[in-house]
């Protein structure tokens, strides 16, 4: 029963407080506690504008960077005799190159030794061509 009569005393102690008080200090306190709120939002949105300008200049060195790489890139090709912008490039410019030598084997003796039951490899020692090309050549084998 003391508990109990404890319990209440505390919490009609506490209302007391709360409605004994002037209207003038509760309404400084209901201020105060909005005004903390209001802080807490602008620092976020500090914090909020404060990414947004540092991706914006992240996202600036990066596109300034890959336009010197672009640049770069067409003085390379127009080193190399090529076309620095694609779009104005004509088809032929970008023709596969002619093998270097016509007596190099074709497809067909791949096929031929890959039906005798040689391996890959065997094939590309023979052929002398790489391994990776002869397995291409037969994974592409229609």
């Amino acid at each position: 029963a003391v508990v109990i009569m404890l319990r209440h005393w505390r919490k009609t102690a506490r209302t007391k407080t709360v409605l004994d008080r002037d209207p003038r200090e509760r309404i400084d306190e209901l201020h105060n506690r909005s005004m903390m709120g209001r802080n807490r939002v602008e620092t976020m949105t500090a914090d909020a504008e404060e990414l947004v300008r540092r991706l914006s200049a992240t996202l600036d060195n990066k596109a300034a960077r890959l336009e010197i790489l672009i640049e770069q890139a067409e003085r390379t090709i127009e080193r190399m005799g090529g076309e620095p912008d694609p779009t104005r490039a004509e088809p032929s410019a970008f023709k596969m190159p002619e093998p270097a030598s016509s007596s190099a084997p074709d497809h067909g003796d791949v096929y031929r030794l890959a039906d005798q039951g040689r391996s890959p490899a065997d094939i590309a020692r023979e052929l002398d061509r790489p391994v990776g090309q002869v397995e291409l050549i037969l994974n592409l084998r229609a």
